[in-house]
């Protein structure tokens, strides 16, 4: 069960919304990125990450921005989980500091049931790429055990000697894949 595109777009509009308010709030705070990252106890670069709508902040983040900020609790997942119907450019930054949410913003919230939806969605298609990349992993395993087999190797996995060892094997099969290729 794939996520569709428009949900996917979805979920990106309301992550870069999000990060312009919050840029809009530290501004309006009279806060800098730099600022507000210390008071919230992020760096930098995780800050500018979310402004840029890259990823979503955890929630203790989420917690710390609204307190810093003075917004009401839970404006930021609020956010995030507006409906597609939502018209984001216009939340306004007044929006996140209300003790009410605006009407619009009622109406067009997603129903519970919708976000479990997509949720539920989502957290398939991550258990197909997590099955994907542990097949992936198997694959190569088997290849570096053959390729131990063939030229009598044995890798040591220890953190400190099995990079090297990993590094002999990967130089041992380019070899023979040179040596392959020279035949053909």
């Amino acid at each position: 069960m794939a996520i569709s595109a428009k949900a996917h777009s979805d979920e990106l509009a309301n992550r870069k919304r999000l990060g312009e308010l919050i840029q809009d709030g530290y501004k309006a705070a009279g806060l800098t990125r730099r600022s507000l990252s210390q008071k919230v106890g992020v760096s930098e670069r995780s800050l500018y990450s979310l402004e840029a709508g890259e990823r979503v902040p955890r929630e203790i983040t989420q917690r710390r921005i609204e307190e810093v900020l003075s917004w009401r609790r839970g404006a930021m997942i609020e956010i995030l989980g507006l409906g597609p119907d939502s018209d984001l450019p216009k939340v306004p930054l007044s929006f996140m500091q209300e003790s009410k949410r605006s009407a619009w913003a009622n109406m067009s919230q997603e129903s519970g049931a919708d976000v479990i939806h997509r949720l539920s969605a989502a957290a398939t298609d991550a258990a197909v790429m997590l099955r994907e990349k542990d097949r992936r992993i198997q694959e190569l395993e088997q290849q570096v055990a053959e390729l131990q087999s063939r030229y009598g190797l044995s890798v040591d996995r220890s953190p400190k000697k099995g990079t090297a060892g990993l590094e002999h094997v990967d130089s041992v099969a380019q070899e023979d894949q040179g040596t392959l290729s020279r035949r053909l």
